[in-house]
């Protein structure tokens, strides 16, 4: 039972740390920012998707540019 318990006690922990990454990234953003936060346990959409294309394109447009590949997003900013 311990061993169990140590288990959700970790699990609950990687997912308070999650949001707390999330809260902080996203602080600054105006509220009508689109935001992805895809994890393996649940994942949300409450833009268009097509919204959700163009935003993208818009972030690593200059990326792409200079570098001649899609960038990944990570906390708003093109790295790779």
């Amino acid at each position: 039972m311990a061993v169990e318990n140590t288990k959700q006690l970790v699990a609950s922990s990687v997912m308070l740390k999650k949001h707390l990454f999330l809260q902080k990234a996203i602080r600054h953003l105006p509220g009508n920012a689109t935001v992805v936060f895809v994890d393996a346990f649940d994942v949300l959409f409450q833009r268009p998707i097509e919204e959700l294309r163009l935003v993208y394109e818009q972030l690593a447009m200059p990326h792409w540019k200079v570098q001649g590949r899609w960038p990944v997003i990570y906390g708003g900013v093109p790295w790779n």
